[in-house]
């Protein structure tokens, strides 16, 4: 089976900080919850946030958006 690009970026990050791939995941959702419930505090915070029509993104989505956000910056 093939694996993600979520999941590779995750497998990435778990290997050069040395943890496991779970405590990343518990990590980015956590660091998720944490911009979410603070996402009035910016227009672009605001801005980013709604994207996802006033919920929560998933893992997924917000990895994705993130990444895409990152490579179009450099």
């Amino acid at each position: 089976m093939k694996k993600s690009k979520t999941a590779k970026i995750i497998e990435k990050i778990a290997l050069q900080e040395g943890v496991s791939i779970a405590e990343v995941r518990a990590n980015l959702l956590e660091a998720i919850d944490c911009g979410y419930e603070n996402r009035n505090q910016s227009v672009i915070s605001m801005k980013f946030w709604l994207q996802w029509g006033g919920r929560k993104p998933t893992l997924d989505e917000f990895l994705i958006a993130t990444s895409k956000k990152v490579y179009s910056s450099i």
